[in-house]
């Protein structure tokens, strides 16, 4: 009985040390099958709409994560260009808005600086009118653009005369 109690602490004693040896190993083990994709969620964490500049690095990565960490930056090169090219729209419409707008600003302040004949108050009126419209179709284009991006637009091209786009802004351009 004293030989089979030996045994039985034993092979309990050779059993939890295997038990706790096993857990420590498949510890180890999981924790350094889990690290790249610790640091693909860390990186992927970091990247945000203003630091979009930074990628998933794929040098010390499994062949399998490496097909999917090249699709991830892929995906976040098109983004990043993406909200490049927002930013310059924004920063155009911006600057396209403002010129008319200073134009029929400058031209009412100067409607209003001393006293004016009739005509020349409507010279100056018609002038704002047309400036007024050059800042209306800016708008409609933008919104025509957020509908495009909705998929809310279908395309209708027409026929435009470039000629008289280029005497218009000429026109404007010189009478500044």
């Amino acid at each position: 009985v004293s030989q089979l109690r030996t045994l039985l602490y034993q092979v309990l004693g050779s059993g939890s040390l295997a038990l706790v040896v096993g857990l420590i190993g498949r510890w180890y083990i999981s924790g350094k099958m889990m690290e790249p994709l610790k640091i693909i969620s860390t990186t992927a964490s970091n990247i945000s709409a203003t630091n979009l500049a930074e990628r998933i690095d794929t040098t010390n990565l499994d062949a399998e994560l490496v097909e999917l960490t090249t699709a991830l930056n892929a995906s976040l090169d098109r983004l990043e260009a993406a909200f490049q090219r927002q930013s310059r729209f924004t920063a155009d419409a911006g600057h396209e808005l403002r010129t008319p707008l200073a134009i029929l600003h400058t031209n009412l302040e100067l409607a209003l600086s001393r006293p004016r004949k009739e005509e020349e108050f409507r010279e100056i009126i018609t002038y704002c009118l047309q400036s007024s419209s050059k800042m209306r179709s800016l708008i409609d284009a933008l919104l025509m653009l957020a509908r495009a991006d909705a998929g809310q637009l279908q395309a209708n091209f027409i026929p435009l005369d470039l000629r008289s786009v280029v005497q218009t802004s000429i026109q404007q351009h010189l009478s500044k």
